[in-house]
């Protein structure tokens, strides 16, 4: 668990100060401009929102390509690669649910132009559409923040995301074609044993209950049917869900302490994490399913190597403070796990 954070301002002060320095000098030494560490505090609620919405709003512009990228390349590729090679098959035909879809349904869309079946949900309102109709249940159904938030991405950024996903995996998809239930991943609407596949990426360090969750996925899996689930890892340099770390090798800050999250400083993240490291999550998978893989992966969802992620600041004061851990639970940003329901 994080450290106490007590005990980090009570007698680690100098020692949190020299991991601000280390982390500035590992800037300088690769080419990166390096400020003097200057931690942002919120000031009052309404001024942390907004500092929030300005750097969605900048990380959104600067990676909305990149996004789609990724999620072809790195997320439906790997995903169909992996299906290959673990006994899952071709997606052509597989019913699939995809846990935790997002607003941009970029898996369920792209598995269905692959011929798959797939049903999609999320525990938020997913806007398909800037119709009326729509907008106005965006806006019952979620709070002002998200609502904003949403809307802002879809009128502004979408367009060119989709233009890259479909120029990249040269199907047409259709954000209608899709079913998406609005829905809590513990208590789904479905039938026992309605679907060969289960799919999920960076969903379950958001889920509170996660036993609860693990269980729905094998009563809604057939017999023999598979999961296949990408867990952001906390206890990695990006796992605060902090912005600034977000890409830790290509663009590290230069006002924020790696690891923040796990030292208890500066630390307020826009969402709920459930902090479980990756053997939890592996015991309560083994709990319901025979796992095929459970693995470190990186941002690129490899998993056979894994690169490592912000190795170049876990040294000097940082591994003092974060000597609890084990090196590979802060370098690997993912943990991925395949796994078999017996029958």
């Amino acid at each position: 668990m994080p450290l106490d954070e007590r005990e980090v301002e009570g007698g680690t002060t100098q020692s949190l100060q020299r991991v601000q320095n280390d982390a500035a000098c590992n800037n300088q030494n690769s080419r990166r401009a390096a400020a003097s560490p200057n931690v942002r505090k919120a000031h009052g609620g309404m001024r942390a929102g907004v500092s929030q919405f300005v750097d969605l709003w900048r990380y959104h512009k600067r990676n909305t390509v990149e996004f789609a990228r990724h999620d072809y390349l790195d997320v439906f590729c790997g995903l169909v690669a992996d299906m290959s090679n673990y006994g899952i098959g071709a997606p052509r035909g597989l019913s699939v649910l995809d846990l935790g879809c997002g607003q941009r349904l970029a898996s369920s869309l792209l598995l269905s132009a692959h011929g798959a079946v797939v049903t999609a949900v999320d525990q938020e309102y997913v806007l398909r559409s800037l119709g009326p109709r729509e907008v106005v249940a965006l806006a019952r159904r979620s709070s002002p923040r998200r609502t904003v938030k949403t809307l802002v991405r879809k009128i502004v950024f979408d367009k060119t995301y989709y233009d890259e996903l479909t120029r990249l995996s040269g199907e047409r998809l259709d954000t209608h074609r899709v079913p998406v239930f609005q829905t809590d991943a513990c208590a789904m609407p479905f039938a026992d044993g309605s679907f060969d596949l289960v799919v999920s990426n960076a969903v379950f360090e958001h889920i509170r209950d996660v036993p609860a969750a693990v269980s729905e996925v094998a009563r809604v899996l057939r017999p023999g049917g598979f999961c296949h689930v990408n867990i952001h890892n906390f206890y990695s340099l990006s796992g605060g869900h902090d912005l600034r770390w977000a890409f830790p090798d290509s663009s590290p800050p230069n006002d924020a302490v790696p690891w923040g999250h796990l030292m208890g400083r500066d630390w307020r993240p826009a969402t709920f994490l459930n902090r479980l490291r990756p053997s939890e999550f592996d015991a309560e998978f083994s709990a319901h399913f025979e796992l095929l893989l459970a693995s470190p992966a990186d941002a690129s969802h490899r998993h056979a190597p894994a690169q490592k992620e912000g190795e170049v600041f876990l040294s000097g004061a940082a591994l003092e403070l974060l000597s609890t851990y084990s090196r590979e639970e802060l370098l690997y940003r993912s943990h991925l796990i395949i796994g078999r329901k017996p029958g």
